[in-house]
This record gives structure tokens, C-alpha cells and sequence, in this order.
């Protein structure tokens, strides 16, 4: 029993695709092949072709009477004269990276079954010298290691940066605190009449307020690392704050 005759379009331009002398013993997964004819019918470009193109092509050999293997002849099944070759269609299962085998579809350009059930599956051969083949792959797996070290970089880098997102940003600190204190603002402080002073209060009571709603909202839910990363954030800064100003008012 041979394929369904509806797909012999296709069945027939994988057996000329194939019948190249580059092509010729080699066995490809049917996928390879399945690429090559979405490229040759310039899928993406037609808005009237939508199909997925390596189911099509594998119900297109699908063969009730032979499922796991069978030859289609090229002189009596596609019509090449005095070509004794036969197009081979194999169900084979490879390993996959969880261990388990699956099952694949694999077809090739052969003098028997017998010889392409003996053959590896290969990739595509597009004609590239084994060397140049060999100097790409090089290159790309170079550039890939670049990439990777770049990222881990930027990932480093920005695991040591200050969180700078707010609980709340209408309840957050300053993102312009002063790094010092003039002579004038010292004495100010001491006098307790710093508008400065009461600013920074007010800062630090509108901070402990958000922590407060913060830590209400963490209890009877579900812990949130990230939420209670940034109450412990802003405590650390209420702290600091609150150590800074009373040693000011006592100098």
C-alpha cells in the first residue's frame, strides 16, 4: 500500500529533492526535508499557504499498510525510467534528553530499505566543506560564550545594586538627601527650629507609616520575599537616619 495519492505533489518533490547527487544515501528526519519545501514554496511570503508544513508532510507519507517502513520505487511509483532506486520512508525511535525514545520519521534516497534501515540520520547537507562546517560552529559557539558571560555580568552587577523601587512612592524617602550639613543647618538643628529637621521627620514618620501598612499586609497572607526585602530596606534606612539626626542635635 502506497500513500494517499491527494499528496502525491508532495511525495513526488521530496523524491526529486532527494534524487540529487548530494543527497543521494543519506538519510534525513523528515523535518530537514519538511524545512527544504516550506523554503522552495516560499510559505512566508504567500498569504494563502497557512499550513504547518511538517505535519503536512508527514501525513503525506503516512502509509496504513507499512507504518514503520516501506519503499517507494522511482521508476514505478514516480515515473523515472530505468532508476532503480527507491525512496525510503523509516519509523525510527531516538533518545531524547529526558531518556525516553521518540519516535521519528526518517527518508532517504537508497538502492534498498535494507541499506537506509543501516544508515545514521544526518542533518541537511548544505554543502559545506566539513571544515568551514567546523570554523562556523567555532565562531558561534565563541560568540555564544561571550554573550553568556556578558549576561552573568550584568546579573552581578545588578544583584549588588541598591534597590531603588519604592513600597510606596508617595511615601518614600527622598531621592535628594543631603550628604552633609552646613554650619548654619547645625546650628538650626541644635536650636530645633531647622525646617530641614522637621522635613526629615516628617520623611521618617511618613516611612515608618508605609512599613507599618507594609507589615499589615504581610500578616495572615502568604510570605512575600520581595516585600519584606524592602521593609527591612527601609528600616535599615529609618534607623540610620534617626542615629545621624540625634547625634547633630547633640553636637
Amino acid at each position: 500500500m502506497a500513500p494517499l495519492t491527494k499528496y502525491k505533489p508532495i511525495t513526488s518533490a521530496v523524491a526529486l529533492l532527494l534524487k540529487a547527487k548530494e543527497h543521494t544515501r543519506r538519510l534525513y528526519n523528515l523535518k530537514d526535508v519538511a524545512n527544504q519545501l516550506q523554503i522552495a514554496a516560499d510559505a512566508e511570503s504567500n498569504d494563502n499557504i497557512s499550513v504547518d508544513f511538517d505535519a503536512l508532510v508527514a501525513k503525506a507519507f503516512v502509509n496504513k499498510g507499512n507504518p514503520d517502513r516501506y519503499p517507494l520505487s522511482y521508476e514505478h511509483y514516480f515515473g523515472y525510467r530505468r532508476d532503480k532506486h527507491v525512496l525510503c520512508v523509516v519509523r525510527l525511535r531516538e533518545s531524547n534528553s529526558s531518556g525516553s525514545g521518540v519516535r521519528i520519521t526518517a527518508i532517504g534516497h537508497f538502492h534498498t530499505i535494507e541499506e537506509a534501515q543501516r544508515a545514521e540520520i544526518v542533518r541537511w547537507n548544505v554543502g559545506l566543506e566539513e571544515e568551514a562546517t567546523t570554523t562556523m560552529v567555532a565562531l558561534l559557539e565563541e560568540e555564544t560564550e561571550k554573550l553568556n558571560a556578558e549576561k552573568e555580568e550584568k546579573e552581578k552587577a545588578s544583584s549588588k545594586r541598591p534597590a531603588t523601587d519604592d513600597i510606596s512612592s508617595e511615601a518614600s524617602p527622598s531621592k535628594k538627601q543631603k550628604t552633609h550639613l552646613t554650619e548654619e543647618e547645625v546650628q538650626a538643628l541644635i536650636d530645633g527650629k531647622s525646617a530641614f529637621i522637621e522635613d526629615a521627620e516628617k520623611q521618617i514618620a511618613a516611612v515608618k507609616a508605609t512599613v507599618a501598612n507594609a507589615k499589615a499586609q504581610l500578616r495572615g497572607n502568604a510570605p512575600d520575599e520581595s516585600l519584606q526585602k524592602k521593609i527591612d530596606q527601609y528600616l535599615a534606612w529609618i534607623k540610620d537616619s534617626e542615629e545621624k539626626f540625634l547625634l547633630q542635635r547633640l553636637s
